[in-house]
């Protein structure tokens, strides 16, 4: 999955050429702002710690990244006990009530001696591309009717 965070990553450059732990950490801070992906990380009992602000916009989160639930935002792999990464397809309404598609990520991540320590959701909006292609689909199919 490449999210437009990622791309505005490799712009700042490697964490080899970043200076140090402050100017990586400004340069982060200003990526997770920034993007219009959702990044949302979770502790080991499921609760948000840090939501950016595209995803507190959408999740209607607070800025402390808290919601008036404990659940899924996208997929339960949120939630999950997970060893390795799972990536997913998923659909929700939108706050029009339109349908919205999302490429997510979601990745374990553990502390500097091993424990796990929760979950990190990457999430980037694909609406506009399946539209695109559910009409293409649609297209193709009358034109294979008529010929």
């Amino acid at each position: 999955m490449e999210l437009n965070g990622l791309l505005l990553f490799s712009k700042l450059g490697t964490p080899s050429e970043l200076r140090g732990p402050v100017e990586r950490r400004q340069q982060l801070e200003v990526l997770a702002r920034e993007t219009r992906d959702f990044f949302v990380v979770r502790d080991k009992q499921g609760r948000v710690e840090y939501a950016n602000p595209a995803a507190r916009e959408h999740f209607h989160l607070d800025e402390r990244g808290e919601g008036p639930f404990l659940m899924p935002l996208l997929t339960p792999a949120e939630l999950a006990d997970l060893n390795e990464p799972v990536s997913a397809r998923c659909s929700q309404p939108g706050q029009g009530g339109e349908m919205r598609h999302y490429d997510t990520t979601v990745l374990p991540y553990w502390t500097v001696d091993g424990r796990r320590n929760g979950t990190l959701l990457l999430a980037h909006d694909v609406s506009h591309e399946t539209e695109q292609s559910l009409a293409l689909k649609s297209v193709s199919a009358r034109l294979a009717d008529l010929l």
